[in-house]
């Protein structure tokens, strides 16, 4: 499957700092093994330390300030800053936060059929590390922020003292207690008997059901054993509440039902709920040392049922086409089959029932009307390798900041073909009639044609400039050459380039040093997609960097007052580098992305 863009590593990995990992957090046996949902943190001031060395609080200040000029910043906001300034003394160590139990799953599927749900609001659990003398500061000021509305009480239990916040307008309520500088706060209809029951397993050190006695709990773990932070979904739990409020849904009569949403047996099976066991994702210190952070990624399950067919259509090995831009910011591959990917979808189209797959065929015959083609042939002459890359702006023309050339292998040229020459012509009379209104309204005509063409060595180079107004304008070209069809955003040397290098091959980017050292320090496994490069030029980083476009020409307009939007070349200077790898097996997909910070993180004092 495609790589999870590698900008998640521009946010999530610089969270963790050098040296070993932190052991198990102890307050993991203290939750209960009703959690469905739990995010563990084995070294709390560490992340916070590590994040602070970082440029990122810049960088995200400045786009902080940016929004407040847009769209302006409110009280409540600085509020919350405020708390968060001062929690960050309070916490001492490890913290562990679980959803207990799964109830409230059942409630939303029930309610998906208008079935009375006798809604469970979602009880949650945070146990704590604390220095009990700044958590008392940090609980005065939560308290004077409160509404007059709440009410807050205290309740005595077994030597110690509960504090209880209700508003008597709201279903739920929470209640919190320190027991020997660890912090207990529950949530939920109900907090008290959980807060109470959390307090008795902190003094004995475990829960009489322990989410650490969890089997799907340790086969995680055993996955990620040095992992820092630690988000694990109970995904047998959860579809075992789905699956019994979709049984209870099912002795309705059929005219009580709400008759849009599927039949309750094809979404148990579309979403294949026999076969879910768990899901999450861990930040760990990379093996090696050099500061190198691992975000894990999985899903594991049992029979590839409903919409887990996607996740085994075409796994490895990983194709590295040699015809990417040899200077590229940002590199990545996967093995995927279009084709069957439509099948896929098609197959849990008919898991959901017959309404679905009629809806499902429609909309393919609509789809293959309009376009003028056989959506189901034009996949089928598509090959299952396809490659990407990102590549620096060359042309300072050019209004964004990063090209994006994405390549698919093709198996049947010819079907293929002609399939390009209907997309062509319908992109040309749509291009037609926006000129032909620009022209009604008295606009200039564009400053460039809307459709050219060129030949290089044999292949057709395909371009269509859509004009923004402003001196701006966007650009997308495209060409088949060889068994390759290359797509090209932004200026089209780099896709000229490929084409040149398809037919005269030449030095691959994949050799590159840097690139070869990163992906050979990843899990191979018959990897069926890999990606290497700076983050801030991965393909959501290049979109995030062109939206930001208009709201600097807003500002620009403006009279550039207040801080500026933080550059590209900046968030890249920023970013370090990441790599990443996707490998399915039987039972699980795992995805790894391994972040390299940058040569030298500015002190902070």
């Amino acid at each position: 499957m495609k790589s999870i863009p590698l900008l998640a590593a521009l946010f999530a990995l610089p969270l963790l700092a050098e040296g070993p990992p932190a052991p198990p957090s102890p307050l993991e046996a203290c939750l209960p093994g009703s959690a469905a949902a739990v995010l563990v943190v084995r070294d709390v001031p560490c992340l916070a330390s590590a994040w602070e060395r970082t440029s990122f609080p810049d960088v995200l200040g400045q786009a902080k300030g940016a929004l407040r000029m847009v769209g302006g910043m409110g009280e409540e906001e600085t509020e919350v800053a405020d708390l968060l300034q001062a929690l960050k003394p309070a916490l001492k160590g490890q913290l562990a936060l679980g959803v207990v139990g799964a109830e409230e799953i059942g409630v939303q599927i029930r309610s998906l059929y208008d079935a009375p749900s006798g809604k469970t609001p979602v009880d949650a659990l945070l146990l704590a590390e604390v220095v009990p003398e700044a958590f008392q500061v940090l609980e005065g000021l939560a308290l004077r922020k409160l509404p007059k509305t709440v009410v807050v009480s205290k309740e005595d239990f077994e030597g110690g003292t509960l504090r209880v916040l209700k508003d008597p307008g709201e279903p739920q309520s929470a209640a919190w207690a320190l027991v020997s500088g660890r912090l207990a706060l529950a949530f939920g209809d109900e907090p008290v008997p959980l807060l109470q029951r959390a307090v008795q397993a902190l003094k004995r050190g475990r829960s009489e059901s322990s989410l650490a006695d969890n089997p799907r709990f340790q086969e995680v773990s055993r996955r990620v054993p040095q992992a820092q932070v630690l988000c694990f979904l109970d995904l047998e739990a959860l579809a075992s509440q789905a699956s019994k409020a979709l049984a209870q849904v099912s002795d309705l009569p059929e005219g009580k039902r709400d008759r849009d949403v599927p039949p309750p047996a094809g979404l148990a099976k579309a979403l294949a709920l026999d076969s879910l066991r768990s899901g999450y994702a861990a930040l760990s210190p990379a093996k090696g040392g050099g500061g190198a952070v691992d975000l894990d990624l999985g899903l594991l399950y049992g029979r590839p049922d409903g919409f887990l067919r996607v996740l085994t259509l075409s796994p490895g090995p990983c194709p590295r086409p040699s015809f990417l831009p040899p200077d590229a910011a940002w590199l990545g591959a996967d093995r995927l089959s279009y084709g069957d990917l439509l099948a896929a979808v098609e197959a849990v189209a008919q898991d959901l029932g017959p309404k679905a797959q009629a809806g499902f065929a429609a909309w393919l015959a609509e789809f293959n009307k309009d376009a003028g083609l056989d959506l189901k042939a034009v996949l089928g002459s598509l090959g299952d390798e396809t490659a990407w890359a990102g590549f620096p702006r060359r042309d300072p023309k050019q209004i964004l900041p990063y090209g994006l050339l994405e390549a698919v292998s093709v198996k049947d040229p010819q079907v293929f073909s002609k399939a390009l020459d209907v997309f062509r012509e319908k992109m040309i009379q749509g291009m037609e009639r926006m000129d032909e209104m620009r022209k009604e309204q008295g606009m200039p005509p564009p400053a460039q044609p809307p459709y050219t063409h060129k030949d290089i060595l044999g292949a057709t180079l395909h371009s269509f400039t859509q004009d923004g107004g402003m001196g701006i304008s966007f650009q997308y070209h495209y060409a088949l050459a060889g068994n390759w069809l290359l797509v090209c955003i932004g200026e089209p040397g780099p896709l000229e380039d490929a084409v040149r290098r398809i037919l005269k091959p030449g030095a691959s980017p994949w050799d590159r040093p840097e690139v070869k050292a990163d992906l050979q320090a990843l899990p191979d496994d018959g990897a069926g997609s890999l990606g290497w490069g700076n983050p801030a030029a991965s393909s959501l980083g290049i979109s995030l960097s062109t939206a930001l476009v208009p709201m600097q020409m807003m500002m620009a307009m403006g009279g550039g007052g207040g801080p500026a939007m933080p550059s590209p070349e900046d968030l890249a200077k920023r970013c370090g580098r990441a790599a990443c790898s996707g490998t399915s097996q039987p039972g699980a997909y795992a995805l790894r992305i391994r972040w390299f910070p940058p040569p030298a993180l500015p002190p902070k004092p």
